[in-house]
């Protein structure tokens, strides 16, 4: 079954490139290889063994993840600028978010997710290491040639979750639609937005009646209401971002026009969101996450480049700033004229509900606030005698590089290695060695039987329903506790061995 005549060029140019190392007759749709689960995760280890990566027979999608990252870690190390290794990375995450979809019976998902990893890592060399076809790649596949060698095409980087083929899937004709059931339980940016809106309530020592005392009355609202919509199963927010009235709704928690645009840009992004994921882009999102991590049960953090703001000492935090993007704020905010008098509400929370954020050098501050009251948050937590074990892993990178400065990485390292000691984090160094890369920094935060996973960008929070599969691979792959805490000794001294001895 040929592809139909309103498939680009580039997509044809996929299906050349990976028809031969396919059996004969398999169909392409859009450059995607109609293979059965199976097939394609067969095809995926025998390619990676030939790019000299491990040999696997029949792997599950986990190992064949782990597979894919160790086939890109061998890469990295003979030519550290292959970009073979940049795509295998992305590809990593696409099978492991597979195999999320496969738990949550998601199979049409999850099996044509495969399939694209598939093509991509069946082209891989072409994409990488050939001019491009005639017609040239989808612009999501490879950037401009502006390298060293005019043949071969630069990757260009994109999100952590999306390999480029599918970027490139998502411009082109669509073809028949996939029948998927439709989700009418709570979303995960609904539940997210919920928790920030109770903070916001309990911060003004406000109950459920006064709040719905406070909506429009054609709202018809009550605190069964109010209860419902900070649970994350009312849409009375969404329904009036709908009507152009979030503004007014919102007044009722005592906030103004940078939370409405705020809460507007996540309940949309809610709405794009599948099951189960969310992403927030909105300059509320640091708060948000500190309010769910403060509420969680338990907490564990992954550090892949800098320590994580709520264990870094004042020094290494201000260091860290200098290297962070500014937080970006609407632009068509006004500023207020005066400073209004909140006299109730958490500070962070003030400078958030009164359009402060609108004012020249506020985000910043604002930013370093909330990573500051988070710290302290976790630390009383850390201290308190009945406090469940918290665990930190952090990369072997970030007791390398000494960010700030030796003195202020030392003071970093003696300050992680002292909570180790004697409060309930449990710190563990995951080597750089051993064939698994920590590419994003993240946390899983369980709340009674539930877990959510939040993945840290530059300019984003991404959060899905489950427990991170690179985070227990990271887990499983970390140096224990006690000797953990001599790495950090020794790293503050500056007398790091070069690798961990296996």
């Amino acid at each position: 079954m040929p592809d139909g005549p309103a498939v680009p060029a580039a997509f044809d140019a996929l299906r050349i490139w990976a028809a031969p190392k396919l059996r004969a007759g398999v169909p392409f749709v859009n450059g995607v290889p109609l293979l059965p689960l199976d097939e394609a995760i067969d095809r995926v280890a025998a390619e990676l063994l030939e790019l000299g990566g491990p040999a696997l027979t029949s792997p599950p999608l986990d190992a064949l993840a782990d597979a894919v990252t160790r086939t890109a870690v061998r890469l990295r190390r003979a030519d550290g600028t292959d970009p073979r290794a940049t795509l295998l990375d992305t590809l990593t995450d696409e099978l492991l978010l597979a195999e999320e979809e496969l738990h949550r019976a998601e199979h049409a998902q999850a099996v044509d997710r495969v399939r694209r990893v598939c093509v991509m890592v069946l082209c891989v060399d072409k994409i990488a290491g050939s001019a491009p076809p005639e017609g040239g790649l989808p612009a999501a596949v490879v950037g401009p040639a502006a390298s060293a060698r005019p043949d071969r095409p630069r990757l260009r980087i994109l999100e952590p979750s999306v390999p480029p083929v599918a970027i490139a899937l998502s411009t082109a004709t669509p073809g028949p639609p996939v029948p998927e059931v439709p989700w009418a339980g709570p979303r995960l940016g609904d539940t997210v937005l919920g928790a920030h809106l109770r903070h916001l309530r309990e911060c003004q020592d406000l109950s459920w009646a006064q709040v719905a005392a406070r909506m429009p009355a054609a709202a018809r609202t009550d605190a069964g209401t109010i209860a419902d919509l900070e649970a994350g199963t009312d849409a009375l927010l969404r329904e009036a971002a709908h009507r152009g009235q979030l503004g007014v709704f919102l007044h009722a928690y005592g906030a103004g026009a940078i939370a409405a645009t705020d809460v507007h840009q996540l309940l949309a992004d809610t709405e794009l969101a599948k099951p189960g994921h969310a992403i927030d882009r909105g300059p509320g999102r640091p708060h948000r996450y500190q309010i769910l991590e403060q509420r969680a049960d338990t907490v564990m953090l992954l550090g892949s480049v800098l320590v994580p703001a709520a264990l870094r000492t004042p020094a290494y935090e201000a260091a860290a700033s200098l290297d962070a993007p500014v937080l970006r704020v609407p632009r068509d905010v006004p500023a207020p004229r005066a400073v209004p008098a909140a006299a109730v509400g958490c500070p962070v929370c003030q400078l958030y509900r009164t359009d402060l954020l609108a004012l020249p050098d506020v985000p910043a501050a604002w930013q370093q606030r909330v990573n500051s009251e988070r710290a302290a948050v976790l630390e009383q937590r850390l201290r308190h005698p009945d406090a469940p074990e918290t665990t930190l892993i952090l990369s072997w990178d970030i007791l390398e590089r000494r960010h700030g400065g030796a003195t202020v990485h030392a003071d970093q390292m003696l300050h992680l290695a002292d909570l180790a000691r004697t409060t309930a984090l449990r710190v563990r160094i995951l080597p750089s060695d051993d064939g698994f890369l920590a590419t994003h920094d993240l946390a899983l935060l369980r709340t009674g039987r539930e877990t959510v996973t939040a993945v840290w960008g530059l300019f984003d929070v991404t959060y899905h329903e489950g427990a991170s599969h690179r985070a227990g691979m990271a887990l499983a792959r970390s140096i224990p506790p006690d000797r953990s805490i001599g790495l950090l000794e020794r790293a503050a001294a500056g007398d790091l061995p070069r690798r961990w001895p296996r």
